[in-house]
Parts: structure tokens; C-alpha cells; sequence
């Protein structure tokens, strides 16, 4: 545990400054990343765990992408809320657990 301490303050992330637009921008993106190639498994495990059918059953996978309005949105948003605030807080608290910790609870209640 000490080791990762000391890791984490000799970490080069710390001496980054704060750029809204680009963290902004880069969690808008990574959002769509992560919502276009999650998408598939998202559904047919929502319809396996719906429907009481194993994971890899073929109606699973039927249209992997039909409705994908909802979860692209919300995942664009929720990464261009947490990443910038994640950045800040981190930066604020000179720790990557607390900001972290603290990005991921404020996101959540601002967007839930």
C-alpha cells in the first residue's frame, strides 16, 4: 500500500493544469467510444437477464444497436460532466482517490 502511495505522488498527472474545454471534449468522446462499443453487450445482457435466457442465445444479439439514442446521450454526458470535475477536484485535493471518489459522486447526483 505504501508503494502506491508513493507512486501516485510522484505521478506526472499532478503538475497538468486544468483545461474545461478539452476535458469536456475528451469525455464527450470517450462517452460515445465507450456507448458504441458497450452497446451489444449492454442489450443482450438486458434481454438475457429480461427474458431468463443465457448471455450468447442468438435473440440476444437480434438489432445490437436499435435504441441506442438513450445510452449514447447519457454516456456522453456523464464522462463530459466526470472528467473535467475529476480533473479539478484531483488537482484541488492533490489526490487521485478523493478526486476521483468526489467526481464520481457529484456526477452521479447531478445526473441521476
Amino acid at each position: 500500500l505504501s508503494l502506491l502511495v508513493i507512486m501516485s505522488q510522484d505521478s506526472p498527472s499532478h503538475t497538468s493544469t486544468f483545461t474545461p474545454f478539452r476535458d469536456v471534449f475528451c469525455g464527450l468522446l470517450s462517452g460515445l467510444t465507450t456507448s458504441g462499443a458497450l452497446q451489444p453487450i449492454d442489450k443482450a445482457l438486458y434481454l438475457g437477464i429480461q427474458h431468463h435466457r443465457p448471455l450468447f442465445d442468438a435473440r440476444n444479439w437480434h438489432k445490437p444497436y436499435h435504441a441506442m439514442g438513450q445510452t449514447l446521450i447519457y454516456r456522453a454526458l456523464s464522462n463530459a460532466v466526470y472528467f473535467p470535475l475529476e480533473q479539478w477536484l484531483r488537482e484541488y485535493s492533490n489526490s487521485d482517490a478523493i478526486g476521483g471518489m468526489s467526481a464520481g459522486a457529484v456526477s452521479s447526483a447531478v445526473l441521476n
